[in-house]
């Protein structure tokens, strides 16, 4: 990059007007985070509801009520709970992956497996594997608290 091209700041995005001043991304978290938070309340009151139902049956006859059975409840509250909690760690480590090349430059497969743990158990398996990595990591110093023993 040259002395006269301007900083990765001081760029502003293509076809707007030369005196566009981009609005504040960060505003209020409740209002950006809003899918989140509701998914993050909703996993802990399915939780919640599970503990409710299995501590208010205990040591009770299981019941049927029109095919319905405690089975079927605890299936579809532990389910829901899973689900909302797993739309909250997908999103967070896209986020990271965002954050960390906001920072500066990296290498594209970096970008890759960050992705890859976004999206399934494989990937974030891959993504722990390569822990140690500079560039990975949470705070580009090679894992910190997250480096392995032995």
């Amino acid at each position: 990059m040259d002395s006269k091209s301007p900083s990765f700041e001081q760029r502003r995005p293509y076809g707007s007007p030369a005196g566009y001043e981009p609005k504040q991304q960060y505003g209020n978290p409740p209002k950006h985070w809003l899918r989140e938070i509701l998914a993050i309340i909703a996993s802990v009151a399915s939780l919640a509801g599970l503990a409710f139902l299995l501590a208010a049956f205990d040591k009770q006859p299981i019941f049927d009520f029109h095919g319905v059975t405690l089975n079927t409840l605890v299936s579809v509250l532990s389910t829901l709970s899973k689900a909302a909690l797993t739309l909250c760690v997908a999103e967070s480590v896209s986020q990271w992956k965002w954050i960390l090349f906001a920072r500066g430059e990296r290498r594209l497969i970096d970008f890759e497996r960050i992705d890859w743990a976004s999206r399934g158990l494989r990937g974030s398996w891959i993504l722990l594997w390569m822990r140690n990595s500079r560039s990975v990591s949470p705070g580009g110093h090679g894992g910190g608290h997250l480096r392995r023993r032995g």
